[in-house]
């Protein structure tokens, strides 16, 4: 079994995904995800709507400033 990333889920779920405010969609979601493995120091933040139901997914990087 191949590897499957978490913003392919996300996305196929129609969740919003961005990474550092950059939306995530089919064009740029393989280089994302790439950028994603490779630093390990993306904190992932989960949006709810009005509902308390997930509706976003936003990777934030991770610095020490």
């Amino acid at each position: 079994m191949g590897h499957r990333s978490d913003l392919l889920d996300y996305l196929e779920l129609g969740l919003a995904v961005q990474v550092d405010g950059i939306p995530v969609d089919s064009s740029n979601q393989e280089q994302m995800d790439l950028m994603l493995r490779e630093d390990d120091s993306y904190m992932k933040d989960f949006i709810d709507d009005e509902k308390g139901e997930i509706c976003a997914v936003y990777y934030q990087k991770v610095t020490n400033h």
